[in-house]
């Protein structure tokens, strides 16, 4: 017949075994979703500032256009040619950090928006560098090189906004995708290994039968110095001693688990907590075991006195909650605290296990703000249209009838001339 304590042992190494097979098989997935993600944040941001770039570039241009001197003609050629290295710069980044792997089969869709982009954006600037490398002539009305590239930097100007908009608009739809796959991921990860967690608990815990009797885990978790004979057991007037609390299971089960685990009593003290929580918070253990767990919660994120009287009366909790490490920075973790009851439903202890979602709060963060920026070059692209057309209208048409007048001028000085003459003979 198999020793108990090595049937115990046996049970703590398959249950360590399957667990670790299984937080190893969820980080991988969850590593897996979250590949491409920043890329992704990345290149909205770099979008964002390719709008305010393109329209710098065009403000540029037509304050070449009004020039009336050289000072002014060449300082706004050189302003020119600063932010056409920036938004070039910009452009390259956007090229490279192309993140096909979220589209999978529309990766040819993905080729012929970045090929239309490519052509808009060599045809501004072709435009942009001939307004650049334009010559000011004083006194010269009529400038059709510089009209010319003007024309055409405008007309390239729109298209290329609109291309750069149908690929962020990919962007943000697959990284939105991204995030709900893996919050649902997370919860589902989250949930196998609660219900796992249960389940290698009862196995662990099962007695160890022998040929003459049952005897408790607790008794044969202490090894043979503290295991009574099994027929004395029996005997109702044999005292049994009561054994002392222990952390064995505790730090063979749950020690290599990924996710943050503190482990209380129903006075709320803490018993226990896994190396993965001291990394999460900075604390030491001799900091951790034995205070209270409402200290080591925030006191104006949540209620603590209600959620502890819910999980006194069996009731499970979960939730989000920001709280600091030892350090003293701050950290956004995800948290579900379950009661555990004994064979007569009494509270035997709280387990709760922490899950730092800081990155993925972040993540969203990101997301969200290139929405806002992708709203606001929306917005702003509009409205400088909107302004630029009738300016563009009403300097054309103010500049034809400065010209025509300066004909109307030259014409009747000549005319004076002509009457001064006549009169003097």
């Amino acid at each position: 017949m198999q020793d108990p304590e090595d049937i115990f042992k046996t049970r703590c190494k398959m249950a360590l075994c399957l667990i670790v097979l299984l937080v190893t098989c969820s980080q991988g997935l969850i590593q897996y979703t979250l590949h491409g993600q920043e890329e992704v944040g990345e290149i909205i941001n770099i979008a964002g500032r390719q709008r305010m770039y393109s329209q710098a570039i065009v403000k540029e241009a037509q304050f070449i256009y009004y020039a009336r001197d050289i000072r002014t003609h060449n300082k706004h050629t050189e302003a020119l040619q600063e932010v056409l290295d920036r938004w070039q710069t910009a452009h390259a980044v956007v090229v490279t950090y192309r993140v096909e792997e979220i589209f999978d089969a529309n990766a040819q869709e993905l080729d012929g928006m970045y090929a239309v982009l490519q052509t808009h954006h060599e045809a501004m600037q072709q435009a942009a560098d001939s307004l650049r490398l334009a010559r000011f002539r004083p006194g010269v009305t009529a400038r059709p090189v510089i009209d010319t590239a003007l024309s055409h930097l405008l007309a390239a100007e729109g298209p290329y906004l609109a291309q750069m908009e149908m690929i962020v608009g990919h962007y943000a739809r697959a990284a939105k995708s991204e995030i709900r796959a893996i919050q649902q991921l997370g919860a589902g990860v989250l949930g196998i290994t609660i219900v796992f967690l249960f389940f290698a608990g009862w196995f662990v815990s099962r007695p160890v039968k022998r040929t003459q009797g049952v005897l408790p885990l607790d008794l044969v978790a202490k090894g043979p110095q503290s295991l009574v004979n099994v027929a004395d057991v029996t005997k109702p007037d044999v005292d049994v001693p009561e054994p002392k609390e222990d952390n064995t299971a505790y730090d063979g089960i749950l020690a290599a688990v990924a996710n943050a685990v503190l482990v209380s009593k129903p006075d709320g003290t803490v018993a226990w907590a896994n190396d993965a929580y001291y990394a999460m918070t900075g604390y030491a253990p001799d900091e951790i075991v034995g205070v209270h767990v409402r200290n080591l919660y925030p006191e104006d994120s949540l209620n603590f006195d209600t959620l502890w009287a819910a999980v006194l009366a069996g009731e499970h909790w979960h939730g989000e909650i920001t709280s600091g490490r030892e350090d003293g920075t701050f950290y956004t973790r995800e948290e579900t605290i379950t009661p555990i009851l004994d064979v007569e439903g009494q509270l035997k202890h709280v387990v709760s296990i922490k899950n730092d979602v800081s990155n993925r709060k972040r993540q969203e963060v990101r997301v969200m703000h290139g929405q806002k920026m992708e709203s606001v070059g929306q917005l702003a692209a509009g409205i400088a249209h909107e302004i630029n057309t009738p300016m563009q209208y009403v300097g054309d048409n103010t500049q034809f009838l400065m010209d025509a007048l300066q004909d109307v001028f030259e014409t009747n000085n000549a005319l004076q001339k002509v009457l001064t003459l006549a009169k003097e003979h």
